[in-house]
């Protein structure tokens, strides 16, 4: 009996948990989901309803839209690798030494001496 009347608090000082308590005993859980409230609140749980579907619509879209961007960043990582590749190769394929490789079958010798400037006369074209 001690451990109760100390345990009980004073009129005036309760804690919030046991107002919150007191609150919920005081609410009739069947009146609220009673027919007549369900159909003055019809408009209400419309709404709600239209809510919740705009929720999980948004939600869905935008789990595509992350997983589509995702897509395409892994593409671009693709060509950009491609790209930095040819890059490079059409800069090494450029050099004077690997054109002068590639021509040889064809014919064509680098010069030895240097280009010489050719001059025509004014009445000779």
């Amino acid at each position: 009996m001690e451990i109760e009347d100390e345990l009980q608090e004073p009129e005036g000082t309760k804690s919030g948990y046991t107002k919150m308590v007191e609150w919920f005993k005081g609410i009739d859980i069947m009146a609220i989901f009673s027919l007549d409230n369900m159909l003055k609140n019809s408009a209400y749980l419309a709404f709600l309803f239209f809510l919740l579907l705009l929720y999980i619509g948004n939600t869905h879209e935008l789990e595509n839209t992350t997983r589509r961007i995702d897509a395409v960043k892994k593409e671009m990582k693709e060509y950009r690798w491609r790209y930095m590749s040819a890059k490079a190769d059409l800069m090494f394929n450029c050099k004077m030494t690997e054109v002068a490789h590639a021509v040889v079958p064809l014919g064509l010798k680098t010069l030895d001496a240097p280009p010489q400037k050719i001059t025509i006369a004014k009445g000779e074209y």
